[in-house]
């Protein structure tokens, strides 16, 4: 039609023309042949027909552009068209949206961010148009909806006109403008239309800031959308055609670059966690230092224009250092830039250090494990001199360093070179780096950001690693070294977070909240007050024990401030030290400090009972009470409190106090019955407030009478157990009320029931019951108690009971009732680990020897004692102190009386159980004796301190110890076969003789165990039921033992008992001699027979010895030639042992075997291998000697083999055993031999973080590979920004039968570095899985992938079929195609690959056009399924990329 109008055209004048071409824009819209003849008529009609026909033609652009519904592709192209034909139209439609723009602008104000809108209001000072539409709009409403539908027709019109809309424009800086717009989708859409304007914006702002203050005013907030448009529009007009209008403008060199401004949000840009706006940054650091034109300096970046070359050289490295670390990541090309890396963070590097942290800590936010771990070590290799440099990147430790370095997988913790002592190599690193940040800093002002950077972390952290918190924590102080470089003003907060911090366990609680004490001492003391109020806050926190430990540090940390007793005095009487806290610190304090002046604080003690209870509460000693004048303050004090004078503060203090530390204080005639009359007659109060006070009265009581010898008290109604046992009748009698109202009252009800009992316990102590009271003390206990301190006084009250000296079994019954539902009742909330004293103070109880004595004959007793022991065990694995104490309990029972002991039928399993807990073997439970043992070395002033002791008791090897000696120590045959029988009747658990799992280390470990006990009772039990019943058994195990450690103890349970056979060493001997060339026989067990019957043949008399072993040559000799290497060499490993043997002893063997066995000697010494294998002496031992509890429990394992094995030494018994029960042992303790050892204990060789890299000091730099040079290389962001426009071939790769992440990571990868166009995934969400991200590094983001499962893959085939695609299958068939040079693959391709194992299904082969084979010609006839895809897919590439 078209064609045919422009013929009939030729022949019409122009009024037919224009009313034909007015007919035709009647049509518009509803017929789209319309529109194409239109268009042809407007190239042949005259100037006044266009002008009468436009406002038609401008009114149908109107109607699309103003209804949203309209906003297609197809209404774009028809105005596209008639733009084309009319230009004024897109002048006109242009102008109409500028309008409509403004208008928006002006009606929401607040939908841009503030910073844009104040750019806008000052547009005049740009040169900017300022915002002033002339026009309202009516019926139109200006949404967001209606605005982004504007802004995609301009996106649509500006790609497809491109270069013909180029030239100024009113729409320039709207479009600045709205990159920062709230709404996103606007935004990144006007952040896609700058593509097309930014030349014309160049010319715009050359020589104004206007770009600038836009770019740094989206680069301030949060929003990651605006933070890439403002890098997008950044990097476009650095890299325009006209960009050299801005880098040779005096406000590009003098103002915008030379700003340090300029290059922080640059640097963090390169920090960012967005992987985007690292690769953004890095063209834009890159655009940037090369147009910089002459010198400058800023405080991070300095530029001499005489050494440009030297410092474009050394930015093209850093481009390239960070290109490999922080956007393409390369390990092993990090690795070998390692020089470099370290060397920017160096006072000579002409770049500033604050990069070199930049590029480094982008390592640590690799998707990669080992990447972050091997920035981790690279950090902690910078040179220690060199780490004061830090106070350039406080932003990287702060926010980067410090959190991933205190993450706790990285504190791993190993045994110590031959002792069964931890140590923590990684955290004594991270120690030494930050003591090292501090270290050599020379300005107060830099240690004052440096340890405020490190305390912001602390703080952040202060519920983080506990273990990590003490490193850092002591890293800090030894940076500090004492200085006194801390504010009031600036850290003081954070310590406050810090004191009130709570660590997991008394012993990271005592060293963190110690080192936190310490650091108050490194405030600039500017105000002493302040300083005191600091020390009662940690007071109030955390009591006055490490403030009383450290007050030397205190002490003399004041006087080197100028403190004296009378500046105290000052402070004392000052308004803002009101408190009595405060009051009674600075008094406890004073004493320290020489003065013969005392009236300040006697006046100050004598007006307050309160300041006076506080102080004695503190501890501190006060030489002020043993002057005349104190003593009488002191006794007056005393008199007072003891009739129940004072208020609910004064109790409560009261009853905080520690009497036994002021024993000298307490009256010598103390009379106690005014208190008690007081208690008595609020005991049945229905107030809150006095029931509280009285509670507090009954602690105070009670700290009195544990204060003073009860003999020396008169007998009073306290001590009469009649009426005492009536007062729990009373006792809170009418608190009903009170409990409704106050849903907390519940704590001082428990409280008061815990110091009844603790009345209860006194009276028990100063007289001496009858059967009769004791019952009714056990009737008014409540076991169901679950308050700590009320429960820990009720079974020291049961334990006091205990000890009473006649009491019945009845009695007893019911106390080990009352105990065991105690222990229930905690076992039911799971033992809470701050609970320690009480599960310790149960255990104590309960294993009393009464209570044990009554289980012998009381199945009741028995039965309960056995349960109790059973969730002792089962708890154990977690938890500290409980086996420690259960056992040395049983192991200080048994040396009470064996007889008794070895009548017991609950123990031996309770024995074995105890012996196979396997412990955590977690770095978070051994660290704990780690800090311990660093808390006392480094941190204590104590250094004869045991702070693990002091808190936990014997260290958890003990139980193990205790269990040596008990199973040491049996006397009789038939408690030792008890043990045994139950280990073997039990094998279905134990799995003793038939093992489960080869690979299984827990059930390797506890057969050890097993047979760890049994190695220590089998001399006791009857030989001849051991030989009869269960020696063939163990022989016949030690031909199918895969373990060689196990099958160390079954050798040595054998040999022993072949002494006590000829006729199973006959046996043996003979087994052997069938077996020396058997063929199929594991070489493995001819040397155990071996072994087996030298071990035994050493311990027979001389002559015995002499005729045994002249046989047993006749079967090493040719064992020493046999064809299997293991065979042979141990058989000529013995020979070696059995010379000497022959020699020292003098044994009439027969010379011509004496000679024979002489050469072969000799022959093997003289050898060039002697001495570099084992000998037969380190696989030998003496199955007599040895039989000592440190060979036993692990030190002749140390002598048979090289790997990790637990073990106990000699010093471990003795440390840990007493004299008694050394004394009891059966067999010694024994010597470690450890020279025997084939290695000595494993150094931390093997770390889970590589602490420390070999930086080589060699000034030259290594060559770095590099992939993409970064440096000659801007990222064309409209070509790249989200691989859309990469040119890709027509290759479809369908992978969903794939399922492993890192397979399908590494062919995403290779798919996308070939140029691949499609790859298909099962799950497109697996691109988000960690092991994908690892392998793919960042091909995700660039490769096309679409979703196909594997349900879906026939109709995804024959959809690809029609569209062209040749179907091939990566698959081996019996019509498979070679892949070879001769294959053409067709431009449309379309691989499936198989699943890793087997393959393409049928269902899937039937609709393939063929299948490719990749020809193999090893052994293994399959290949990993990345590396197939590589090859197949490369082969496509190589013909059509």
């Amino acid at each position: 039609m078209s064609s045919s109008l422009s013929l009939v055209a030729k022949y019409l004048d122009a009024s037919k023309k224009s009313e034909l071409a007015l007919k035709l824009t009647d049509d518009l819209g509803k017929n789209a042949d319309s529109l194409v003849a239109l268009c042809e008529l407007l190239d042949v009609i005259d100037t006044e027909s266009k002008e009468l026909i436009y406002p038609r033609i401008l009114e149908f652009a109107n109607l699309i552009l103003d209804n949203k519904d309209k906003h297609t592709d197809d209404n774009y192209s028809d105005i596209l068209m008639l733009m084309k034909k009319l230009p004024q139209l897109y002048k006109s439609l242009l102008q109409k949206i500028i309008t409509h723009f403004e208008l928006y602008i002006s009606d929401s104000p607040l939908n841009f961010l503030p910073e844009i809108r104040d750019i806008i209001s000052r547009s005049d000072e740009y040169g900017v148009r300022s915002l002033k539409p002339n026009t309202t709009l009516e019926g139109q409403a200006l949404d967001n909806e209606y605005i982004l539908s504007l802004f995609q027709f301009l996106e649509y019109v500006f790609v497809r006109l491109n270069g013909e809309i180029q030239g100024k424009s009113e729409i320039d800086p709207i479009l600045c403008y709205f990159i920062g717009v709230a709404d996103e989708s606007i935004a990144a859409v006007a952040s896609k239309l700058l593509r097309w304007r930014v030349e014309s914006i160049v010319i715009m702002s050359k020589d104004t800031t206007f770009v600038w203050d836009i770019l740094y005013a989206l680069e301030k907030t949060d929003n990651k959308i605006h933070r890439s448009n403002a890098f997008v529009f950044w990097l476009r007009y650095l890299n325009s055609s006209n960009s050299n209008l801005i880098t040779n403008s005096d406000i590009y060199q003098r103002k915008i670059l030379n700003s340090e401004k300029y290059w922080k949000i640059i640097q963090n840009g390169l920090n960012s966690n967005s992987h985007d706006h690292r690769k953004f940054c890095l063209s834009l650091l890159q655009l940037s230092v090369k147009s910089i034109k002459s010198s400058f300096k800023n405080e991070i970046l300095t530029w001499d224009s005489t050494l440009r070359d030297q410092h474009l050289k050394e930015w093209a490295r850093y481009i390239t250092l960070f290109e490999i670390l922080g956007v393409d990541t390369s390990l092993h090309q990090a690795e070998a830039g390692v020089n470099d890396i370290v060397g920017l963070i160096s006072p000579t590097s002409l770049i500033h250090p604050s990069w070199g942290f930049c590029l480094l800590s982008t390592g640590f936010k690799a998707s990669m494990d080992s990447v972050r771990k091997f920035s981790l070590s690279l950090l902690l290799s910078i040179p220690l001199e060199n780490l004061y440099l830090i106070k350039y990147g406080l932003e990287y430790l702060e926010g980067v360093y410090l959190p991933y370095a205190m993450l706790a997988p990285h504190f791993s913790v190993k045994l110590m070179n031959g002792v069964n002592e931890c140590q923590c190599e990684y955290g004594e690193r991270l120690c030494e780096f930050v003591a090292s940040l501090l270290n050599n800093l020379k300005t107060e002002a830099d240690f004052e950001d440096v340890a405020f950077s490190i305390l912001k972390v602390l703080d952040k952290l202060k519920d983080a690693f506990d273990p990590a918190r003490v490193y850092v924590t002591l890293g800090l102080l030894r940076g500090l070294d004492k200085k006194q470089v801390l504010s009031f003003s600036r850290h003081d907060a954070f310590l406050l977070r810090l004191f009130e911090s709570n660590s997991e366990g008394d012993l990271f609680e005592c060293a963190n909240q110690t080192m936190n004490l310490r650091l108050v001492l490194n405030f600039r003391l500017t105000s002493l007050n302040n300083f005191i109020k600091l020390l009662d806050k940690f007071i109030k926190f955390n009591g006055f024990k490490i403030v009383d430990e450290n007050l030397s540090l205190i002490v003399n940390y004041l006087e080197s401030n100028n403190v004296s007793y009378e500046k105290l005095m000052v402070c004392l009487k000052e308004e803002e030290m009101y408190s009595s806290d405060l009051k009674a610190l600075i008094v406890g304090l004073s004493n320290s400090f020489f003065s013969d002046k005392t009236d300040e604080v006697l006046e100050v003690l004598n007006k307050s009972d309160l300041i006076l209870a506080k102080v004695l509460r503190s501890n501190f000693k006060l030489d002020v009470f043993q002057t005349t004048d104190g003593s009488k303050i002191v006794e007056s004090f005393f008199a007072r409190v003891l009739k129940g004078e004072g208020d609910f503060d004064l109790f409560e203090t009261l009853s905080e106090i520690d009497f036994t530390s002021h024993r000298h204080f307490l009256p010598s005639g103390i009379n106690l019955i005014e208190l008690w009359a007081v208690i008595n007659a609020e005991v049945q109060s229905d107030d809150r407030l006095t029931l509280s006070l009285l509670v507090n009265r009954l602690k105070f009581l009670n700290n009195i009478l544990d204060a003073i010898p009860l003999v020396k008290i008169e007998n009073h109604e306290i001590f009469d157990i009649k009426p005492m046992v009536k007062f729990n009748e009373f006792l809170f009698i009418n608190s009903k009320e009170v409990s409704k109202n106050f849903k907390t009252f519940y704590k001082v009800i428990d409280d008061a029931f815990g110091e009844y009992y603790r009345i209860l316990s006194h009276s028990l102590q100063k007289q001496t019951p009858t059967e009769i009271e004791i019952d009714n003390i056990i009737k008014v206990i409540n076991p169901s108690c679950t308050h700590y301190h009320s429960s820990i006084s009720l079974v020291k009250l049961l334990k006091n009971i205990l000890l009473q000296e006649c009491i019945s079994l009845q009695i007893i019954m019911s106390t080990v009732e009352s105990l065991g539902d105690i222990w229930d009742n905690l076992n039911s909330s799971r033992l809470q680990l701050n609970q320690k004293d009480l599960h310790v103070l149960i255990i104590n109880t309960l294993l009393q020897p009464k209570i044990i004595n009554a289980s012998i004959n009381n199945e009741t007793i028995s039965k309960r004692l056995f349960v109790f022991g059973r969730s002792i065990i089962e708890n154990a694995e977690g938890r500290r102190c409980l086996l420690p104490s259960f056992t040395k309990n049983l192991s200080n029972y048994q040396i009470y009386g064996s007889a008794s002991f070895e009548k017991i039928d609950w123990i031996p399993e309770l024995l074995v159980r105890s012996f196979t807990v396997f412990q955590l073997k977690s770095n978070v439970f051994r660290l704990e004796n780690v800090i311990g043992k660093l808390y006392d070395e480094k941190i204590s002033l104590n250094k004869e301190n045991n702070i693990y002791n002091n808190i936990y008791g014997s260290e958890e090897i003990s139980a193990k110890i205790n269990l040596m000696a008990i199973f040491n120590s049996i006397r009789s045959s038939e408690y030792s076969y008890k043990i045994f029988r139950f280990i073997i009747d039990n094998e279905e658990e134990f799995n003793l003789f038939n093992v489960v799992k080869n690979t299984d280390g827990f059930e390797e470990w506890r057969r050890i165990q097993l047979f760890t006990i049994i190695i220590s009772i089998i001399d006791k039990i009857d030989s001849e039921v051991i030989i009869s019943q269960y020696v063939p058994t163990f022989i016949k195990l030690i031909e199918t033992e895969p373990s060689p450690l196990v099958r160390a103890y079954i050798e040595w349970i054998v040999a022993i008992n072949l002494l006590k056979s000829d006729e199973l060493t006959t046996i043996l001997f003979d087994r052997l001699k069938a077996l020396i060339d058997l063929t199929g026989l594991k070489p493995a067990v001819v040397t155990a027979y071996e072994r087996i019957l030298f071990l035994m043949i050493q311990q027979l008399p001389h002559a015995k010895e002499s005729k045994a072993l002249g046989k047993f040559l006749t079967v090493i000799v040719p064992g020493a030639t046999s064809n299997k290497a293991m065979t042979r060499h141990f058989s000529v490993s013995l020979i070696c042992s059995i010379y000497p043997e022959i020699q020292s002893k003098k044994l009439a063997i027969e010379p011509e075997l004496v000679i024979m066995i002489e050469n072969m000697y000799k022959s093997a010494v003289n050898s060039e291998s002697f001495g570099q294998y084992r000998s037969g002496d380190a696989l030998l031992w003496d199955i007599k000697q040895d039989l000592n509890l440190v060979s036993i429990a692990g030190a002749l394992l140390m002598r048979l083999t090289d790997r990790d094995v637990e073990f106990i030494t000699k010093e471990d018994y003795l440390e840990h055993l007493s004299q008694a029960q050394i004394d009891h042992l059966t067999h010694p303790v024994g010597e470690n031999m450890q020279e025997l050892w084939i290695r000595e204990r494993k150094s931390l060789a093997k770390k889970s973080v590589q602490t420390k890299m070999d930086i080589s000091q060699s000034v030259s730099q290594s060559p770095l590979q590099t992939k993409s040079g970064a440096w000659n290389t801007i990222m064309d962001i409209d070509a790249t920004s989200n691989g859309a426009d990469i040119i890709r071939s027509d290759l479809i790769v369908v992978s969903s039968l794939v399922d492993k992440p890192p397979n399908l990571g590494g062919i995403c990868r290779l798919c996308d570095v070939l140029g691949a166009g499609l790859l298909t995934l099962n799950d497109i969400n697996v691109k988000n899985h960690p092991q994908f991200k690892n392998v793919a590094v960042t091909a995700d983001y660039w490769m096309p992938m679409l979703e196909v499962k594997p349900s879906e893959i026939i109709s995804f085939l024959k959809e690809k079929k029609k569209e062209g695609y040749t179907l091939i299958g990566l698959e081996q068939t019996d019509k498979s195609v070679e892949l070879n040079s001769d294959l053409k693959f067709p431009k449309k391709s379309l691989i499936l690959l198989g699943r890793e194992k087997e393959g393409v299904p049928g269902d899937l082969l039937a609709e393939l056009d063929f299948c490719v084979e990749i020809k193999q010609v090893g052994v293994i006839r399959s290949m990993n399924i990345q590396t197939a895809t590589a090859i197949i897919v490369h082969a496509y590439s190589t013909q059509h990329c």
